[in-house]
């Protein structure tokens, strides 16, 4: 667990979220490449298959992700990642007909 993530960790916590023990340091982190980290980070645009198997490649579950995901949105998006999908979904200039049309502007 890095440095930066503890106010992380201790806002999970507060905010009624499981909490464990966690070692300091890394034992993997003998050597640090820009090469090694595209592939092993999500883009914000994964689709949840890549997420999954990006998840499962290092041995996490489902609810592994959704506790992660969770941990680093709390509060905030990023409207260049979903505008496609509330104003022209596939190119069709409509929105995306799985968001429910009641949370929709018109």
């Amino acid at each position: 667990m890095a440095h930066s993530d503890w106010p992380v960790f201790d806002l999970i916590r507060l905010a009624g979220g499981p909490h464990y023990q966690v070692k300091k340091g890394r034992g993997d982190g003998r050597i640090s490449l820009p090469s090694r980290v595209g592939c092993n980070i999500p883009r914000a645009n994964s689709t949840m298959d890549e997420l999954l198997k990006l998840f499962n490649s290092k041995g996490l579950t489902l609810e592994d992700l959704v506790a992660l995901s969770g941990a680093h949105t709390i509060g905030f998006s990023h409207f260049e990642h979903f505008v496609s999908r509330l104003y022209n979904y596939h190119g069709t200039k409509q929105p995306d007909p799985a968001i429910d049309p009641d949370s929709q502007s018109p």
